[in-house]
């Protein structure tokens, strides 16, 4: 048997109890590996690429796809037609809950040149071609047809790609991706067939799915798909009895209360921020988490000093940076490895911001951009905050520095939030205006990188 050249070998990791990705497979079928196998015509060496990113051995991928093992095999080495039939290709990503533009390289060859976003604009268009043969849509029935733990697998995966693809890139370029896998999901639970334990599981990766693809949309800038998600997340997530996974939609449903507090002006969107924030403080009482304990009080800060609450803010940041001195814990979930020493220092940043005091805020964000291990994502959005708070101290020309370094992150296609960009309007608005920062803002504002087509 021959191996495929593009055979990653990535092997699950473990994290908690979850199953991940290797780093290498961030993202399931839109990594180089995959591009540039069927950009070759390889398509059995992209099936491995797909197949070992997602942890599945060739028993379990056929189990998804509904092949034999012994097809698997043929197919990856290279020794079966059937491979190279569109419609059954077509079949195959539909099973594994892909969006059909999975398949384009077959069409435009390897396109590893491209930048991200620029591979999705002509992605959207060739899409229009596949749409007018009668492919453009997946219709896979999923009424009373088998689930099992395979199938459980592939959508663990799915979820973990989801989540890192999102610290790395933001919610503009994933927004549709993760639609998809929301539906493949709830698809699966609402008409598969499965037994009560298979059932348990679906029913928990459907809710964390929901959670992913509410907060995607939310920094997308879909207000209104996020709190749809948000709140069928929430739905599931009651059913499973679960406290840690209700506490994190409650937990990411206050940050988005907190965040249109601010963009509205409304302080009862902070005073419902702060009700959903202590909803998920009462769920994890029990929990030994510190980062989970320490997520929970950052949550409250936020909305207390939206409301106005000095004392109670300066009591919640305290309160999350005793959580984290606590050091990490075996019961620390897998997604709140984001939450450190530099998050408190930006939400405490923050929280002075909306208490009127931008000299202690651009002093606390300068302090966070410098701590190691933030995301590209997240270092970008702390930067877009600097950027804000240095205006509100009234140092224009440091503010529009700041905002030009964002704006040429996010025209490079390296960031896709509409966060980052809604984030500079003030400074876009300052005055006197800088009128090549109002032209270059006003650009991206404007452009699909925001994420909010398909709203």
């Amino acid at each position: 048997m021959r191996d495929s050249a593009w055979d990653t070998s990535a092997k699950p990791q473990t994290t908690g109890a979850a199953s991940i990705p290797s780093a290498g497979a961030s993202w399931l079928w839109d990594s180089p590996e995959w591009r540039r196998a069927l950009g070759a015509l390889d398509v059995g060496g992209a099936l491995k690429v797909l197949r070992t990113s997602m942890g599945l051995s060739q028993e379990d991928f056929g189990a998804v796809v509904d092949w034999s093992q012994k097809t698997v095999s043929t197919v990856e080495n290279g020794r079966r037609d059937t491979a190279y039939d569109l419609r059954e290709l077509l079949r195959v990503v539909d099973r594994l809950g892909l969006p059909r533009a999975a398949l384009l390289p077959l069409v435009y060859g390897d396109d590893s040149s491209m930048s991200e976003i620029d591979r999705r604009t002509f992605t959207a268009g060739a899409l229009g071609g596949l749409a007018a043969l009668g492919m453009g849509a997946a219709s896979v029935d999923w009424h009373s047809r088998k689930i099992g733990e395979p199938h459980v697998r592939a959508l663990n995966a799915c979820l973990h790609g989801l989540r890192n693809r999102d610290q790395s890139v933001g919610g503009g370029a994933l927004l549709q991706d993760a639609l998809t896998q929301w539906d493949w999901a709830r698809q699966m639970l609402d008409n598969g067939d499965y037994n009560a334990a298979t059932g348990r599981e679906l029913l928990t990766l459907t809710a964390d799915i929901g959670i992913i693809s509410g907060w995607v949309a939310y920094d997308a800038g879909n207000q209104e798909l996020a709190r749809h998600l948000y709140t069928e997340a929430q739905l599931l997530a009651n059913s499973t009895g679960d406290n840690e996974l209700l506490a994190h939609v409650c937990a990411n449903m206050a940050t988005q209360s907190t965040a249109l507090s601010r963009e509205t002006g409304r302080t009862s969107r902070a005073r419902e921020g702060l009700r959903l924030a202590e909803q998920a403080e009462g769920l994890i009482r029990r929990e030994p988490s510190p980062r989970l304990h320490a997520l929970v009080a950052l949550r409250k800060a936020a909305a207390h000093a939206r409301i106005g609450d000095r004392a109670a803010f300066r009591s919640s940041i305290g309160r999350a940076r005793r959580d984290l001195d606590r050091g990490s814990h075996d019961t620390d979930p897998g997604w709140t490895g984001f939450v450190t020493p530099g998050e408190v220092d930006s939400y405490e940043a923050q929280g002075w911001l909306d208490l009127t005091e931008p000299a202690r805020s651009v002093e606390l964000y300068s302090a966070a951009l410098e701590q190691d291990g933030l995301t590209p994502r997240n270092r970008t959005l702390g930067r877009s905050y600097l950027a804000t708070a240095l205006l509100h101290q009234g140092d224009i020309a440091a503010s529009t520095s700041e905002g030009v370094a964002v704006l040429a992150a996010v025209e490079s296609k390296q960031i896709t939030s509409a966060r980052i960009v809604d984030r500079l309007r003030p400074v876009r608005d300052a005055d006197p205006p800088d009128a090549e920062f109002v032209e270059r803002f006003d650009a991206l504002a404007l452009t699909p990188t925001r994420g909010t087509e398909g709203a």
